[in-house]
């Protein structure tokens, strides 16, 4: 009896269409690819401006964050959150601070102050001792407290009665001024508080008191710098344990290598397009004062931080489930080029869809009147569509069809059976 007729081949779907056009002009793709991440590339690298505001944590759509937005748009932030610097005596020093000592050392610190510091305001440091940017003598604050002279009873008398009681603690052990800069979050004001706090460390190791910066500005640098400097560790590190989990679940090298720059193109791809939605990048770069016709709030410093290891994660799982494919078709006997197509038919549905689910799962966030929130939302429904769409469906497998047979090194598959067109039926039984 003559044999049974092979079963007919699976329909070609949409992926198994977009596979073979890949692995045919596999360097046309990655080049193409290339081109258009370069632009987002150089955003990332060179014009990356992240915001500190206060008002990108708070929900616009409240009646405090509708009254901050006003007091900042009407008053400035500087004035709204002024740097505080805070003076107490050292253990050792028997001086009180209210005393014409403290004051005339006071002063003289202040004034070295605006001249060795780039950017210290004078006119805007005010406290008991020196308002407005102008020393205020100890003999008027003393005459100020005497009842016995006309001058108590003056109304600048009872200002400086005032000004002693806002500024000093009740035991005179402490006191404080403000110093009100123009943007206490921006860059400028980052560099003016690290030099200011410098020249204070030499002033508190010198003398016989403790000057030290505070205030919602400076909080809110130091904490940006304190988990900005520990980022590239976090890289770092989940770069490395990506690398070795993908290297020993695959025995390979460059799969994990691979998969690395790969997710690495999806971030950056996503934060520089955030950089030019919201952050007025194309604005930076042509260096015009016009704004884009949307909103430019600038993008909130947490965000990368917030969301680098979730997307990791994300792009590594829609990694792994294309290469999984890949290498068992490959296993199997299939040619290179004839496993990547089997792996995009068999998981590229998957891919897409898991990513649909979570880019629609994350979108009801980008309603949120909180602008972090709004952004991180963003930032991951881009991830996700550009991933499971472009990344994992066209860069990965021309990439992997231009490695060949080293995208297994150092481990060595059988020799393939059979040619790419058709897939062999080894791997047409496999799928089905």
């Amino acid at each position: 009896a003559p044999p049974p007729p092979p079963p007919p081949p699976p329909p070609r779907d949409v992926w198994e269409l977009v596979g073979r056009w890949v692995v045919a002009s596999p360097s046309a793709v990655l080049a193409l690819l290339t081109l258009l991440f370069l632009p987002f590339l150089y955003v990332t690298s060179v014009d990356s401006v992240y915001s500190a505001e206060l008002t990108s944590l708070v929900p616009a759509s409240m009646p405090a964050g509708l009254a901050l937005r006003e007091l900042e748009t009407r008053f400035g932030t500087g004035l709204l959150y002024p740097y505080y610097i805070l003076v107490t005596s050292k253990p050792s020093n028997p001086q009180p601070l209210f005393s014409a000592p403290f004051f005339a050392a006071a002063h003289e610190v202040l004034q070295q102050m605006v001249l060795a510091v780039p950017g210290t305001p004078r006119q805007n440091i005010t406290g008991a001792f020196f308002a407005n940017g102008e020393p205020v003598p100890f003999e008027l604050v003393r005459m100020a407290f005497d009842a016995g002279t006309s001058f108590s009873n003056t109304t600048t008398g009872g200002h400086l009665r005032s000004l002693i009681e806002t500024f000093f603690t009740k035991d005179g052990d402490a006191t404080f001024l403000y110093v009100i800069k123009g943007d206490p979050f921006g860059d400028v004001s980052r560099r003016w508080l690290h030099e200011a706090r410098s020249y204070l460390e030499e002033v508190s190791q010198a003398g016989g008191y403790e000057w030290q910066i505070a205030g919602m500005g400076a909080v809110t640098i130091d904490t940006q710098d304190s988990v900005l400097a520990a980022f590239p560790l976090v890289i770092g590190t989940t770069a490395l344990t990506v690398f070795c989990l993908l290297g020993c679940a695959f025995g390979s090298v460059l799969v994990p290598m691979r998969s690395v720059l790969t997710t690495a193109c999806t971030l950056v791809f996503v934060y520089a397009t955030l950089q030019i939605v919201q952050g007025g990048a194309p604005y930076h770069l042509l260096q015009l004062e016009l704004r884009a016709p949307w909103e430019c709030p600038g993008v909130a410093w947490l965000v990368p931080v917030m969301t680098f290891t979730v997307l990791t994660g994300l792009n590594t799982d829609y990694d792994v489930f294309l290469v999984a494919g890949i290498r068992k078709m490959r296993a199997l006997g299939a040619s290179n080029d004839d496993a990547i197509v089997s792996g995009l038919r068999s998981n590229g549905g998957v891919i897409t869809t898991a990513g649909a689910i979570m880019a629609l799962a994350f979108s009801g966030l980008l309603a949120s009147s909180t602008l972090a929130v709004h952004q991180v939302a963003f930032v991951v429904v881009l991830a996700v569509l550009a991933d499971t769409l472009v990344v994992r469906m066209l860069l990965v497998p021309a990439v992997m069809a231009l490695l060949g047979e080293w995208n297994w090194w150092p481990t060595a598959m059988r020799d393939a059976d059979g040619p790419y067109l058709p897939l062999s039926e080894k791997s047409r039984a496999a799928l089905l």
